[in-house]
């Protein structure tokens, strides 16, 4: 009435991303598998990585080391100065590690990608919606991020087409 679980049927299901049958107990059961996907990054996905994580950091340096006389010159919270800054410093980190991998899942790059457009987002939404109430040099340096981290976004998004793809199942992700 159906296939037997042969390695041949096994592994045609697994590389379709369907069920897998395994032994466990001396019974088969039945487990999803879902493809996961991979990339070799590109040289310009790379290169806007390292390019978004020296701007990380030296934004999240400003923010963080000037404290309570950048917050005061840009008319910002401190606090929302400081978070930011220790928020960038991290996230550079992040950003430089994976610029030096050399596979990357797929999902990391999309986080990056959509966290860069969020951020632009809520900058421009913190001077518009009078969330805050920048000096003319805080409103400027809102936008300015807005400006570079979409320019990022778009450049990390063309990086991302140009890698090479690798699809693998959770298996083959186990010995990666």
């Amino acid at each position: 009435c159906g296939r037997r679980a042969t390695s041949q049927v096994i592994d045609t299901a697994t590389a379709r991303g369907q069920t897998v049958v395994t032994a466990e107990d001396s019974r088969l059961v039945m487990e999803p598998r879902m493809p996961t996907s991979l990339i070799v990054p590109s040289s310009a996905l790379r290169r806007a990585l390292l390019a978004d994580a020296a701007v990380s950091a030296a934004a999240g340096l400003l923010h963080t080391a000037g404290g309570a006389t950048v917050a005061s010159m840009l008319g910002l919270p401190q606090p929302l100065v400081l978070g930011s800054g220790l928020f960038m410093l991290a996230y550079a980190a992040a950003l430089a590690a994976l610029a030096r991998a050399s596979t990357l899942h797929t999902v990391w790059i999309a986080i990056v990608v959509v966290g860069n457009f969020a951020w632009a987002d809520a900058c421009v939404a913190l001077w518009a919606f009078d969330v805050v109430s920048p000096t003319a040099l805080g409103a400027a340096w809102l936008l300015a991020q807005a400006a570079a981290v979409t320019a990022l976004a778009v450049w990390q998004s063309i990086g991302w087409r140009a890698s090479r793809r690798v699809a693998v199942d959770d298996a083959t992700l186990l010995v990666h």
